[in-house]
C-alpha cells in the first residue's frame, strides 16, 4: 500500500505556493478547487490540497478544514545543513531551530500556511 496525504484548506492558494516555492514539490494536477503536488525528486510522494464545503464532494469527512491540531508532516533530506541553509535565506520563520536529539535525530521545524508542523530531519 503506497500512503498518500492531504490538506483540505481554505487557503489553497497559499499552501500550494508553500509547498512549490519553499519545499520544492511540483504540480502533477491543477483544478480550481483541487491541486495534487509531488515531490520533485520521488514522485510517488504526493500531496493533495483541497477546497473546504465542496459540493462535489459527496462524503462529509471530505468536507471539513484543517483544525490546526494533531497532525505533522515528516521530510526527510539527504543534506540537513543545505536545506536548513536555503530555508533561512527564504526567511521562512523556524518554529525549532537546527538541533541534534538525544536519540540522534537531526532537525529543525518550520509551519506551512495551515499551521501543519513540518519537522525536517537528515535522512536516516
Amino acid at each position: 500500500m503506497k500512503l498518500q496525504t492531504g490538506i483540505i484548506t481554505g487557503k489553497l492558494l497559499e499552501t500550494v505556493d508553500f509547498y512549490t516555492h519553499v519545499l520544492s514539490f511540483e504540480i502533477k494536477f491543477s483544478s480550481d478547487w483541487y491541486v495534487l503536488l509531488h515531490a520533485k525528486n520521488r514522485p510517488d510522494n504526493e500531496l493533495a490540497i483541497m477546497l473546504p464545503e465542496l459540493p462535489q464532494v459527496n462524503h462529509s469527512v471530505f468536507q471539513k478544514e484543517y483544525a490546526k491540531q494533531g497532525i505533522w508532516f515528516l521530510m526527510e533530506t539527504e543534506d540537513l545543513q543545505k536545506e536548513y541553509a536555503r530555508i533561512k535565506a527564504l526567511k521562512i520563520p523556524l518554529l525549532m531551530d537546527l538541533r541534534i536529539e538525544d536519540w540522534g535525530d537531526e532537525h529543525f521545524v518550520i509551519l506551512d500556511p495551515n499551521g501543519i508542523g513540518i519537522d525536517i530531519i537528515k535522512e536516516r
